[in-house]
């Protein structure tokens, strides 16, 4: 029997908080468990690394694989983790007693607590598994409270070993090969591992952009209205993006928003006369809108929007096509791209003033191929016979900047979340912008379920809100527009999309718990 005994130092672990994002800059400086040789396997998933880090709740793995896939369809790939350290018990697995069983592709699982099993959900270990799309890599947590140990008192999973393997054949790969799987400790970190972002704005100035999939027309909805309302009324947007409003007129959108955000001086809320289930509404006038995908506006609407008499923004409100329509997701990605061409140069049926603004928001539903944000933010179109040549998307031939907000109070970014549906939380909704001539400040994704209770009062929302409201959560974005971007004071996209601007930074460091 060979085994794999590896110990990860606190010092280590509490260094580095893991941001699950669908991002991986956070492990570059933990050290891999192991590596698996390429092209071991017969066929199917070829494993080539694993990573862990953990905080006092979680159990995060980094997994690394040859070949892009969905985590969540159309593979074999299982997660077996012994949480005992006890090969004599749960379920004989390479060497070890798996007490926990994940099948990512089938999205089910099992636990062994004795002889016999019991299926599972991915609500009952917490499972987060991003990015949602296609990928070589991905990032995994499971609340370590939720794996069976067979103590006799409830403990939080801490000496363990796990494998994963590709049952798509007898001879799909296993990572580590042998038996014994990895031996892992987790320290016993106290303490809540979460971030509190504030919700308020860092200038009275900024244009807050709100999108919000409402669910079946939520707002309308005498039962979750009321939600949606407290929602609406803690984030106080300048500009509202909706989607799934199937049934609802602008109309009705704009008496509801005027019902429970009242303007000044007797005004109304704007939005356009164009109908469709995407409805744009903004506190400033409106004075453009154009179609981009479907009858009336149903999946892709562009709007312009008049801030003051120097200052417009472009905002597109998108929901794009669900579930495994790939094929239309990339054309939607294609036609976006196509149209700023469009607006950034004269003719055709828009022209934007030089460096306008634009921003991009709303449910991408991007969880299949890994192509349509690709094409989104670098302008790679794939239908060149029908969209035209690539086209660098940003003011500057530069591409655009992926906002990649995190909760308010947890260091997560699934935008999406049904536990009642097969699939785990996922970020399913984006804000996509130009950096090259708009800055972000405060950003984040309002989940009320974990919010401290503070936070809930100050604001007057209550836990229930963000799950009875919507299976989306709210994003948020504030962006200055009357400050020019400057190279030498702007930090990288990625820095930037985890908060604001470089005067901002120490202070949200300290403030928010952003990563180094």
């Amino acid at each position: 029997m060979r085994a794999i005994f590896l110990l990860l130092l606190c010092s280590i672990l509490c260094a580095q908080p893991i941001l699950v994002d669908g991002r991986f800059d956070d492990w570059e400086n933990i050290e891999k468990l192991t590596f698996d040789p390429a092209g071991d396997g017969v066929s199917g998933v070829d494993f080539l690394a694993i990573s862990a880090s953990s905080d006092s709740t979680r159990l995060f793995l980094f997994l690394e694989i040859a070949e892009e896939l969905g985590l969540s369809k159309s593979n074999k790939i299982s997660l077996y983790i012994d949480g005992d350290n006890d090969a004599s018990t749960g379920l004989p697995i390479g060497g070890i007693g798996a007490e926990l069983v994940w099948e990512f592709g089938d999205k089910q699982g099992a636990i062994f607590p004795d002889n016999d099993s019991t299926r599972i959900t991915h609500s009952d270990i917490g499972l987060i598994t991003l990015p949602t799309l296609s990928s070589t890599k991905f990032e995994i947590a499971i609340n370590r409270a939720d794996v069976p140990t067979n103590s006799d008192s409830p403990m939080s999973l801490k000496s363990f070993r796990f494998l994963f393997r590709d049952e798509q054949s007898p001879d799909g790969d296993q990572l580590p090969d042998g038996d014994g799987g990895i031996l892992l400790e987790l320290p016993e970190l106290t303490g809540t591992p979460w971030v509190t972002r504030p919700i308020g704005r860092f200038s009275d100035r900024d244009i807050r952009i709100v999108s919000q999939n409402t669910l079946h027309d939520g707002i309308l909805n005498a039962e979750r209205a009321p939600a949606h309302s407290r929602i609406q009324q803690a984030l106080k947007p300048d500009i509202v993006a909706f989607q799934e409003m199937w049934k609802s007129t602008n109309q009705s959108t704009i008496n509801y928003l005027d019902s429970i955000l009242p303007q000044p001086d007797g005004k109304h809320w704007y939005s356009t006369e164009m109908e469709g289930h995407v409805v744009t509404a903004s506190r400033f006038p409106i004075i453009g809108n154009w179609s981009l995908w479907g009858r009336r506006g149903s999946r892709i609407m562009a709007v312009l929007v008049q801030i003051d008499a120097s200052h417009q923004i472009l905002v597109m409100n998108s929901h794009w096509s669900c579930c495994g329509a790939d094929e239309n997701r990339q054309l939607q990605a294609d036609t976006t791209i196509a149209f700023l061409r469009d607006a950034y140069s004269a003719g055709g049926q828009i022209d934007l003033l030089p460096n306008t603004p634009v921003v991009i928001m709303g449910d991408l539903n991007l969880v299949g191929d890994s192509q349509q944000l690709t094409t989104l933010l670098s302008g790679d179109i794939q239908n060149q016979d029908e969209f035209g040549e690539d086209f660098a998307p940003d003011w500057d031939g530069t591409t655009l900047t992926d906002l990649y907000p995190i909760h308010t109070s947890e260091r997560v970014a699934y935008s999406w979340q049904n536990n009642g549906e097969g699939y785990s939380p996922g970020r399913l909704d984006y804000f996509v912008y130009t950096d090259h001539v708009t800055q972000v400040k405060n950003n984040f994704i309002l989940n009320t379920r974990s919010m401290t209770n503070e936070q809930l009062e100050a604001h007057g929302l209550l836990r229930s809100d963000s799950k009875l409201a919507s299976d989306h959560l709210a994003l948020v974005a504030d962006f200055d527009i009357y400050t020019v971007p400057d190279t030498e004071l702007m930090k990288t996209k990625d820095e930037e999309s985890s908060g604001g601007f470089k005067h901002f930074m120490e202070s949200l460091k300290k403030l928010l718990g952003f990563r180094k």
